[in-house]
């Protein structure tokens, strides 16, 4: 071997030295992480706002095949949602909670006859989803309302006729009112 041969491995060897002496050292520096502190990380990550599209979006596509419905790729439902004026303000809310559970951006659809794809889907608040009431004029256009109370104040209904009438409904069967 030459001399510049011997350099090299010489070389080579001692930033082997060097990478092994590291990697012992952050061994020793390692720090254990226990559940909570994975729970934490979790919980972190979760009130962030790709946090949030994530969560969402496995939720939107386990929901869409259980049903069989369309739904969009994770990439389309992403840029959907990062340009999405409405997701921008309910997450600057949702931030300025303190990242209350109640105040967190959830989907929606539109029309629960199509799929999910992303002209079918809405951003809303976690608590106006919950007692969310949804009503079709005779031409099947619906409008969402955060409540039925708040429904028969927009609409001059008498106080307590769309609970009544919702109470006897089956779930998620259609209320349909006829205002002829």
């Amino acid at each position: 071997m030459t001399n510049e041969e011997l350099k090299q491995r010489a070389e080579e060897n001692l930033n082997q030295i060097r990478l092994y002496s590291q990697i012992r050292k952050m061994r020793k520096d390692r720090k254990v992480f226990t559940e909570e502190d994975v729970k934490k990380a979790v919980r972190k990550y979760q009130q962030t706002k790709k946090g949030i599209i994530t969560l969402r979006y496995s939720w939107l596509k386990k929901q869409a095949q259980k049903k069989g419905l369309a739904y969009p790729t994770k990439e389309e439902f992403e840029y959907w949602s990062e340009n999405d004026y409405d997701l921008q303000g309910l997450y600057f809310n949702y931030s300025s909670s303190g990242f209350k559970g109640k105040f967190s951006p959830v989907i929606r659809r539109e029309d629960e006859k199509k799929g999910f794809t992303t002209d079918n889907l809405i951003w809303l608040v976690n608590i106006r989803n919950s007692g969310a009431v949804r009503i079709e004029d005779e031409w099947g256009e619906g409008t969402i309302y955060s409540s039925a109370t708040m429904a028969e104040k927009e609409l001059f209904l008498p106080q307590g006729v769309l609970n009544r009438a919702l109470r006897t409904t089956k779930k998620y069967k259609r209320l349909k009112i006829d205002f002829a």
